[in-house]
């Protein structure tokens, strides 16, 4: 037993380990844009591009759809000696990237006067917001695929190459930052277009290997679009199209309630929260992401034991970095803060909002190993429960609480509704977990050397 739970754990870090440092380094093109953006464009052009992100997660989240939706699906597929199977759900990336990125970017390039002026922003900051997400929008299919094609990538069994191209999309951010915000002082337009030069970078490394260098030998009939397969796989990714609808929807609604209670100095603290956020996020994602193909292999090949085990190796290495970073940040927001601005009274209020906005963030990675583990059995309906649940019930708080408590309101919503939504989805989450036992398969596992 005790060399069996080694090998797993190696098995598990040998995903883990590449995936979350992928996360982690993709997670600095925004972590980039902040810096340059604040010490180089200033207060207003923090604020603007972090109204122009809360509606380019609609891609964001797209992308990491397809990817979730074709790892998880594809994993369990080759689990089950189903390669056919498997080489279609690979076949349908190309569909979803290009035909939904194009309708996306439309809607996002035409929208885009109305979803600035819609939250009370006007001036320098909303002509900047306006800018970039226009901006985004030519791109809207790149952005997308930059962040399907490394998932796809680490499923097909190169956990470390994906690192490896997103690594390479996050250098040529920060070259092109560097030239056209600092040196060429381009503004908005300059942090747009350096983030996709990154992510065309990746997406274009990550199609690549799959078309060419993969095991998979995919044919022309593979990317022909198979309806019922697309269906799985946007139900499958829906609960991760849904965190970042829910992530974008909720700045949305803070920005129009911000302005209301703190103004642009506290949308800017807000933008540098979500900066840090970003890597409390992607850490504990990189951790779920990573545990996920190998618990949609055992699930598919009914390994019991491998199965459990690598579920609760995802929840305490998530729970237990959520809780360093979570700390790190509450211990010493000032530090954090000045990575993004030298502004005094800036660095002073987004210190404050730190303490209460984030104060239980460490709880979030309940939710995200989770739905993550939902996703990787096949039952994404379950996570997508898990997705809108969070996202209806800081709706109200966001407005009812300031009325009350004012800017600190606001600042307290997100982490009084995370308590309460975490009781349900501990108890969801664990009656499946005991629920994956030798009576659900009726067959004894053997670990296979892997």
């Amino acid at each position: 037993m005790r060399r069996y739970n080694v090998v797993l754990i190696k098995l598990f870090a040998s995903y883990v380990v590449p995936t979350v440092l992928a996360m982690f380094i993709s997670g600095t093109y925004q972590i980039v844009d902040g810096f340059f953006v604040g010490h180089f464009i200033g207060v207003n052009g923090l604020a603007a591009v972090n109204i122009g992100w809360s509606y380019i997660t609609l891609l964001l989240g797209f992308g990491f759809l397809v990817g979730v939706g074709i790892g998880s699906l594809y994993s369990i597929s080759k689990g089950e000696d189903d390669d056919e199977k498997a080489r279609k759900i690979l076949g349908q990336a190309l569909f979803l990237q290009f035909i939904p990125g194009i309708l996306i970017g439309l809607i996002l390039y035409f929208s885009s006067p109305w979803l600035v002026y819609v939250l009370g922003i006007s001036g320098s900051s909303a002509e900047m917001a306006i800018i970039f997400i226009q901006t985004f929008s030519f791109a809207a299919p790149f952005v997308i695929g930059s962040l399907a094609m490394p998932f796809i990538v680490r499923n097909v069994g190169t956990p470390l190459r994906a690192t490896g191209y997103i690594a390479a999309g996050v250098v040529v951010n920060i070259l092109l930052s560097y030239f056209l915000i600092s040196y060429l002082r381009v503004g908005v337009v300059g942090a747009a277009l350096a983030s996709i030069g990154g992510e065309i970078v990746a997406m274009t490394l990550g199609g690549y290997f799959v078309l060419k260098q993969s095991r998979e030998k995919l044919s022309w009939q593979d990317f022909k679009p198979d309806f019922k397969l697309i269906g799985a796989i946007l139900l499958t990714g829906s609960s991760a199209f849904f965190t970042f609808i829910y992530i974008g929807f909720i700045m949305t609604l803070h920005h129009k309630v911000l302005v209301e209670y703190g103004g642009t100095v506290a949308v800017s603290a807000y933008t540098i929260a979500g900066y840090l956020l970003t890597i409390y996020y992607f850490a504990v994602e990189g951790v779920a992401n990573g545990a996920q193909p190998l618990i949609s292999r055992f699930y598919g090949e009914e390994r019991v034991r491998s199965t459990r085990y690598v579920t609760r190796l995802m929840v305490y290495v998530g729970l237990g970095i959520g809780m360093i970073i979570t700390a790190s940040l509450l211990l010493f927001p000032e530090f954090f803060t000045s990575w993004f601005t030298d502004d005094p009274e800036l660095k002073s209020v987004t210190a404050y909002a730190l303490r209460l906005h984030l104060a239980v963030l460490f709880l979030d990675g309940l939710f995200v190993t989770a739905t993550m583990f939902f996703q990787a059995i096949g039952e994404g309906q379950k996570a997508l429960v898990i997705s809108i649940g969070n996202l209806l019930l800081q709706v109200p708080f966001l407005f009812i609480l300031p009325k009350y408590w004012g800017l600190d309101g606001v600042w307290l919503t997100m982490p009084i509704a995370t308590v309460i939504l975490a009781i349900p989805v501990a108890w969801m989450f664990y009656s499946r977990y005991q629920r994956i036992t030798d009576d659900e398969f009726l067959e004894d596992e053997v670990l296979v050397a892997d």
